[in-house]
């Protein structure tokens, strides 16, 4: 009988891992745009300091390069998966004890 090597196991738990990542950045980042909105009226009502704008603008950022940095993440693992499963090296025999 196979199984996936550990190797392979770590790439799934990798991919799986910055997905999940990904998912939270991208819905944190669509809740500080809104936000965002909502301070610029802010800001012209005189409710709140310029400051706020660029506090969240520097916010927006920090989410759009951490999204990205996962997703390149993502494909150099799912580049590793793929070349494993090309060569075959992602299938072991496994061992009965």
């Amino acid at each position: 009988m196979q199984e996936f090597t550990e190797e392979y196991k770590a790439i799934q738990k990798g991919l799986h891992k910055c997905w999940n990542e990904r998912a939270s950045k991208n819905d944190e980042l669509t809740r500080l745009q809104a936000s965002r909105k909502k301070v610029f009226g802010d800001i012209y009502l005189g409710l709140v300091s310029p400051s706020k704008k660029k506090i969240i603008n520097s916010e927006i950022r920090q989410l759009e390069a951490d999204i990205s940095d996962a997703d390149i993440g993502a494909s150099e693992l799912e580049l590793r998966q793929t070349l494993m499963k090309r060569s075959g090296s992602h299938m072991q025999e496994k061992v009965e004890v």
